[in-house]
């Protein structure tokens, strides 16, 4: 009797040592993704969160500074100077046309939060914020004098020099900032012009497609070589969205 009373207080304890250590050990990290880039997966859910299944293994940026894994519902970016921190959605989508971390915004410094009425990510360099009725709205400084930001009030003329003052500096990110996508490609494929600013108006016959009947005129004189249009004016079609002009055409003429 007293033997079979050990052996039942003997499993017993085992049975309770079993599940202390159960509870003691935590889950094993993602093998896949490791550093400080794993441990904030991990606290974000892992697989099991938004963030879903790593897309890639631990990656180097390209100017050594950092390091990220892309996954199947965002990214997580890491510095030694800003830590680890996750990006995803249309913030994730505007920083990528800002050319990421190489960008003039830099690591992020925040992972995404609640802001009235939208979600915010800061960065090294400025912020990005998201709602459902302006989308994203980018908040920070740029590489182009005279175009700072935020850039959610442009009039047409700001619009319309900043996007040639962009182009003169092949600075993307600030003529996307000004223009939709279609404008930056083609001004980006063509040789930069030196010109004058001619004005904005509403002419009774646009020559641009544009949303708000509003038109503004570069010149390029006659001598600005010929690697680059020359002699002929440079018709931008702006359109207005969430009270900001944006270049939505563009067209050589003459």
């Amino acid at each position: 009797m007293k033997n079979t009373v050990r052996t039942a207080v003997t499993a017993t304890l085992a049975a309770a040592t079993v599940a202390a250590l159960a509870v003691a050990v935590p889950a094993q990290a993602d093998p896949r993704v490791g550093g400080q880039i794993g441990a904030r997966y991990e606290a974000l859910g892992g697989a099991a969160g938004f963030l879903g299944e790593p897309i890639t293994g631990e990656t180097g940026t390209p100017d050594g500074r950092g390091s990220y894994v892309h996954f199947q519902g965002g990214s997580v970016y890491w510095s030694p100077t800003t830590g680890a921190h996750e990006v995803h959605g249309a913030i994730r989508a505007t920083w990528a046309e800002y050319r990421w971390e190489a960008g003039s915004f830099g690591f992020p410094v925040s992972d995404e939060y609640d802001i009235p009425g939208g979600k915010r990510t800061d960065f090294q360099g400025g912020s990005m914020q998201w709602t459902a009725t302006g989308g994203v709205t980018v908040i920070g400084d740029s590489d182009v004098a005279g175009c700072p930001a935020p850039f959610d009030a442009a009039t047409p003329e700001q619009a319309a020099g900043c996007l040639a003052r962009g182009w003169e500096q092949r600075s993307g990110e600030v003529m996307a900032t000004y223009a939709v996508n279609a404008v930056v490609g083609e001004l980006l494929a063509t040789p930069h012009a030196p010109m004058t600013f001619d004005g904005c108006s509403r002419p009774a016959t646009a020559i641009t497609a544009t949303s708000a009947g509003i038109e503004c005129v570069h010149h390029i004189p006659q001598n600005s070589g010929a690697a680059a249009p020359h002699g002929v004016d440079l018709h931008l079609g702006i359109g207005i969205h969430d009270g900001a002009a944006v270049v939505e055409d563009v067209e050589f003429v003459g």
